[in-house]
């Protein structure tokens, strides 16, 4: 498989993670939160250098916008692969997710905690 190919199983793993990701954002949403319009779009990129870069390999950029989940709204993961740039960002967004999964089980409990 060359660089500019994304294996199957991570795609799917990938796929896998932003259905984890949509259903985190309904949640926060049934709850009485708001969405902003782009909340959960990922966008996919392979970047060619420009022409003052010629020298230097093309890279794989995975960015996210996501106000309601995450420390910022926007956050990009890199790798010379899909699934280098993948991992990262699955480390990432599954850590953020683990900490919704908490925050959700306490707030069941006692929906009158805020953080």
């Amino acid at each position: 498989m060359t660089k500019w190919e994304i294996d199957v199983a991570v795609w799917s793993r990938f796929l896998k993670l932003r259905e984890r990701l949509f259903k985190a954002i309904k949640e926060w949403l049934e709850m009485g939160g708001y969405c902003r319009p782009y909340e959960g779009r990922f966008d996919i990129e392979f970047l060619l250098p420009s022409y003052p870069e010629k020298g230097k390999e093309a890279i794989w950029r995975i960015h996210l916008m996501c106000y309601l989940v995450g420390p910022l709204r926007g956050h990009d993961w890199e790798g010379e692969t899909f699934e280098e740039a993948f991992l990262l960002a699955e480390r990432d967004i599954a850590g953020w997710l683990d900490g919704h999964d908490d925050w959700l089980k306490r707030y069941e409990k006692d929906p009158s905690i805020t953080a």
